[in-house]
């Protein structure tokens, strides 16, 4: 028995107003319509018929493009009032205006801003169809939308090209009030990391790991970033077995309605899983990610299963996968930074793990780390009783077929004897006759 799908990535349109030179979408410039929308949100609902609770989040190119929808489609989930619904959206942010800025306050619809930094790092990449930069297009909205309470995650995503101005972009974006900044390299679509970067990457994180523990030691929680999630996973004492929850309660949707793992597959046909009109159908290739786990010693990738880097999870699946056709198999520099990040976290970690700072702020994991081990406690039992199930399901099966068997021994014994005595009966008559 499958999770239900209760977060969706809706990939309204791959078409976009900027042509972000790392961007892994090939523009198109088909988009979805309100058949396949509406029948998203009925489909969510009916095969996630006990669940409370749905998020959409509205994904492109460039879903603003697609405003109509989005308002529309938020309509319509009123027709289920009884559930829950949660809705976000990520955006380059150049077509707000003031009425969809109040529309999403009133809507609470979360933004995920995808903004590169400093004027010079976003314009560098992050440029228009005539190749200008945009960052004029977002710079009236910028503080803003990070005061807003609905916009809390400014996304950087940095290249070699923007990396020597990494520090001084999550600086800017800080001072700017974004609680968080998600740094996020650019490995899969654009060239690959050299030695020299990765000393300048070594050069960049020494600043950015000097701001967060001078930070904490002031006795301020800094926001929730990658050192913090990573802390969490050696808090628990728990590696994570994969690095997100594609295609477990989480799909990407085309606009087309296609079903794919999530919305960075639903450029390879090869990975749908079916679509919002007949649902999943594909379940072979599901239960192929849902049984993805880097801790099982016959995964793949053996060097994945021996790493001690806690938090990577085997780094993007769709990333993997773009770059060597496998999603059991990371990209070369992708997996460099992975480990660089997770030991940078540690050596934090060792450092901070004793102060009473730290304890106050991170102290909430010890608590998790108990809720995780009875988890994974009772995940084993719900394993065992399966297995039990399982086993008790194949002994029926051969109880079954042996049943079968027996029946038709007997039922072949009973004609053949029936036959014998239709035979002597009739030698019985004929011989009867003769006299």
């Amino acid at each position: 028995m499958y999770r239900p799908i209760t977060h969706v990535s809706f990939v309204m349109t791959e078409e976009c107003n900027l042509r972000c030179k790392y961007c892994f979408y090939k523009k198109n410039p088909k988009r979805t319509d309100w058949k396949t929308s509406k029948r998203l949100i009925d489909w969510l609902v009916e095969q996630g018929d006990n669940s409370e609770r749905f998020h959409i989040q509205f994904f492109g190119g460039e879903p603003m493009l697609e405003w109509e929808l989005i308002t529309r489609i938020i309509d319509y989930t009123k027709k289920y009032p009884q559930k829950q619904w949660a809705f976000g959206m990520t955006t380059n942010g150049t077509l707000f205006t003031e009425e969809k800025f109040q529309y999403c306050l009133d809507n609470r619809i979360d933004i995920l801003f995808s903004i590169d930094g400093t004027p010079e790092a976003h314009d560098m990449h992050r440029v228009q169809v005539n190749e200008e930069g945009s960052f004029k297009l977002i710079e009236p909205w910028i503080e803003r939308l990070a005061k807003s309470g609905i916009c809390d995650v400014a996304r950087l995503t940095y290249t070699p090209d923007t990396l020597p101005m990494l520090y001084e972009s999550i600086k800017y974006l800080k001072e700017r009030g974004f609680k968080y900044v998600a740094p996020t390299p650019a490995i899969d679509s654009y060239r690959s990391f050299t030695k020299e970067d990765f000393e300048e990457w070594d050069r960049q994180y020494a600043k950015i790991a000097k701001d967060y523990k001078d930070t904490i030691l002031s006795g301020t929680n800094p926001g929730a970033n990658y050192f913090e999630k990573c802390w969490r996973q050696i808090l628990i004492d728990q590696k994570l077995g994969g690095p997100c929850g594609a295609a477990k309660a989480f799909v990407g949707v085309s606009w087309d309605g296609g079903i794919y793992p999530c919305h960075r597959f639903v450029q390879w046909p090869e990975w749908r899983l079916g679509d919002v009109f007949t649902g999943i159908t594909n379940n072979k290739l599901r239960e192929e990610l849902l049984n993805y786990d880097i801790n099982n010693p016959n995964h793949p990738n053996s060097k994945c299963a021996k790493c001690d880097n806690m938090f990577c999870g085997g780094t993007c699946l769709a990333a993997n996968y773009e770059n060597n056709k496998s999603i059991y198999e990371p990209k070369e520099d992708g997996c460099i930074l992975q480990k660089k990040q997770f030991d940078l976290a540690k050596e934090l970690y060792d450092e901070l793990k004793d102060t009473e700072q730290f304890k106050r702020i991170y102290g909430k994991y010890k608590t998790e780390n108990k809720q995780a081990n009875n988890f994974q406690n009772n995940k084993q039992k719900r394993i065992d009783l399966l297995t039990i199930d399982k086993r008790l399901e194949n002994i029926e099966k051969m109880l079954f077929s042996l049943s079968k068997v027996v029946l038709d021994i007997a039922d072949k014994a009973i004609l053949d004897n029936n036959n014998n005595k239709i035979e002597r009966g009739n030698e019985h008559e004929q011989i009867s006759y003769e006299k």
